[in-house]
Order: structure tokens, then C-alpha cells, then sequence
């Protein structure tokens, strides 16, 4: 049949201490904030649900210090070198997400509108203050025509 794998130390010791405290596999994961399949990886030595070596390997600091077991013992996942871990993201690697665009597309439309309202306002008041330099010349326009008989007729 199948081969039949020899379970680490480490691995032992963590299945070891979660059921000598009575924890079932869902407590450790709410108190650890790993996945049930995570958890099950580290107690059988599977880092396959992990997304990296690093991040298995600080998964099984994290869970040996919840269930007090010594992180030193042989069998915790290798400390991976080529990937280290990154603290502050480029920006090239950051994406706004679909809320955050939306959101840029309502403030640009707004803005828009704001400039639309902002150009009309200000061709109003230049307007007005162009009609308020010149009002005699407005009025003398009219009252320069000539009356013809046609108008002094109508009654």
C-alpha cells in the first residue's frame, strides 16, 4: 500500500500539546488565525497549504508559542533566504482596488461638474459687471431712435 511517513519532532510535539489542552483543530485556528488546513499541515509536516517557506515557517513559530512548544526542535520548516520578507511594497506592485477606482471616477466626475459650475459663474459675473460699466450706453440706444409717425399714431 502507501508508504507510510515518519512525522517530525516538531510536527509530534504540536499534535501532542493541542490535544493535551483539548483544542480541536477550529479553536487553534480562530486563537492562530490560520486556516484548519494550515494547522493540519504543520502537524503532519505538509507546507503545501503555505504560500511560501517563510511564511510556513513564521505559521509554525506562531502556533508552537500558542501551544507553548519549543520552536528549536528538528522538523520546523527552513528559513527560506531567497525570499525575504517585505515590509513596505513598491509602488509598481500596488493596485487600487474596484472600490477605490470607483471612488477616483465619482471624485473626477464631481470635480468636473464643480468646473462646469465654476466657468458659468464666473461668465455671469463678468457679464453683469460688463452691463453695470455701461448702462447709458445700453439706454441711450434706445432712446436715440427716432420716433416715427407709426408709433405716435398707435393708440
Amino acid at each position: 500500500m502507501g508508504e507510510e511517513r515518519s512525522l517530525s519532532p516538531f510536527a509530534v510535539a504540536l499534535r501532542r500539546a493541542r490535544v493535551s489542552r483539548g483544542l480541536t483543530i477550529a479553536d487553534a485556528s480562530r486563537e492562530t488565525l490560520l486556516s484548519d488546513k494550515q494547522l493540519l499541515g504543520l502537524e503532519n509536516d505538509d507546507y503545501s497549504y503555505f504560500y511560501n517557506v517563510s511564511f510556513a515557517r513564521r505559521s509554525a513559530v506562531a502556533y508552537a508559542a500558542f501551544l507553548s512548544v519549543n520552536p528549536a526542535l528538528e522538523g520546523v520548516p527552513p528559513k527560506d533566504e531567497r525570499d525575504p520578507l517585505r515590509l513596505a511594497p513598491s509602488a509598481e506592485n500596488i493596485r487600487p482596488s474596484r472600490r477605490a477606482l470607483m471612488s477616483m471616477k465619482k471624485r473626477s466626475r464631481s470635480f468636473g461638474w464643480i468646473w462646469i459650475f465654476a466657468i458659468a459663474v464666473l461668465a455671469y459675473s463678468l457679464r453683469s459687471c460688463e452691463m453695470a460699466r455701461e448702462p447709458d450706453s445700453a439706454l441711450s440706444s434706445h432712446k436715440s431712435q427716432p420716433v416715427t409717425e407709426a408709433s405716435e399714431t398707435m393708440p
